[in-house]
C-alpha cells in the first residue's frame, strides 16, 4: 500500500464503530539524501489524537489503519505533508481516493 492514500482512524474498543474522534496526519515520502530534509529522509507518517479525559478515567480505544476500503466504501483521506527543510511556508495538502495513487498535492494558500 502507498503511504499517499492511507488514513487512520480511533473506534470504540467494544464495538469497533468509529468515534469520530479528529486524527491529523502528516507524511513524508521524500528519501533522495539532501540535506535540505534534516534528518526527516525516508518514508514515514505520524497520526495525533487529542483525548480530553476525566481524571481517574479510562477509554477502550483500537487505533485503525485504512489502505483501500473501510466496510467495502472507497477509503477518502486529507493530510498534511511534511515540508521540513523545504519551505517555511509549512502548509501542503495530499488528498487521496484509496492507495492506489489517485492523489494530489496542493498548496491551500496559494504560496
Amino acid at each position: 500500500a502507498e503511504i499517499t492514500g492511507l488514513s487512520v482512524m480511533l473506534v470504540d474498543g467494544a464495538t469497533q464503530r468509529p468515534t469520530g474522534v479528529p486524527c491529523q496526519i502528516s507524511k513524508n515520502w521524500h528519501d533522495d539524501g539532501n540535506a535540505m530534509y534534516a534528518g526527516y529522509h525516508g518514508y514515514w507518517w505520524t497520526a495525533n489524537a487529542l483525548l480530553r479525559l476525566p481524571a481517574g478515567s479510562s477509554v477502550s480505544l483500537k487505533f485503525f489503519v485504512n489502505y483501500e476500503t473501510y466496510g467495502g466504501v472507497p477509503a477518502y483521506s486529507h493530510a498534511q505533508l511534511s515540508i521540513v527543510g523545504y519551505s517555511d511556508k509549512w502548509l501542503w495538502e495530499q488528498a487521496a481516493l484509496g492507495t492506489g495513487g489517485e492523489n494530489m498535492c496542493f498548496d491551500p494558500l496559494g504560496l
